[in-house]
């Protein structure tokens, strides 16, 4: 298999309108890591003017990264768990999401983000 450097992309970017329910759904991969992080996904929340209102980042369960990370498509086991990564030290708990599913049919994560007017 040939590999591909994307270092120099903006690669897997996406941005979604939410519909009248707050509500946005994404097609993706499963995210790669990085050395000193635990997987992760980085999310902003911008206003109708393109404000920007909120930026946090989604945390995913060990057991399902390690499943994942296993499979041939993955190079290997992060080098971060949650507990010793620097960002979620004192928010893991809301920055967490839910994952169903696995690696044949794929997985579903779901994640509520609350902003306070």
């Amino acid at each position: 298999m040939q590999q591909t450097n994307y270092t120099n992309v903006h690669f897997l970017r996406g941005r979604q309108t939410t519909d009248a329910n707050g509500q946005a759904s994404f097609i993706s991969i499963y995210p790669g890591w990085y050395q000193g992080r635990a997987p992760h996904i980085h999310v902003e929340v911008l206003d109708t003017n393109e404000n920007s209102l909120m930026v946090t980042q989604i945390a995913f369960p060990e057991d399902i990264s390690q499943t994942v990370y296993a499979t041939d498509n993955y190079n290997g086991i992060y080098d971060t768990s949650n507990a010793q990564d620097n960002i979620f030290a004192d928010s893991l708990d809301g920055n967490m999401c839910t994952i169903s599913g696995n690696t044949t049919d794929g997985y579903t994560l779901t994640h509520t983000i609350t902003l306070n007017a």
